[in-house]
């Protein structure tokens, strides 16, 4: 993906790396927005990755992650633990939900759940 992108020349900057608790090579407050889509499923994301998601995204932008709502329960990973990093990150005043919507047949007859999180000054 990130040789096609290359090859249409439409970024400044292009990054291949993990996205954990390791700081990224990415600027404090440097993004309005991201989006994760099917970023959080087995095998993948972890909820040790949220600090540097906030860090990287300016205070006042926006952070929408979008996942199988079965995940939460299923995926080792996530099985109480995903929800109560995000709300542990709210109460430290790092971000605040916008909005927790169950999107019905996000992927197939799956149920889908989107998280929009606010990102506060720090």
């Amino acid at each position: 993906m990130l040789d096609i992108a290359k090859s249409r020349n439409l970024y400044h900057r292009y990054i291949c790396d993990f996205l954990g608790p390791r700081r990224l090579d990415i600027e404090d407050d440097h993004y309005d927005a991201i989006a994760c889509c099917g970023a959080f499923s087995q095998g993948h994301l972890k909820d040790d990755c949220f600090p540097e998601l906030i860090r990287i995204v300016k205070p006042g932008g926006l952070i929408c992650i979008a996942m199988r709502e079965e995940f939460l329960h299923t995926v080792e990973a996530y099985r109480g633990k995903l929800e109560p990093a995000m709300v542990a990150l709210e109460r430290k005043g790092c971000w605040e939900r916008m909005a927790r919507n169950i999107v019905p047949k996000y992927f197939r007859e799956k149920d889908g759940v989107v998280f929009m999180y606010r990102v506060l000054a720090q």
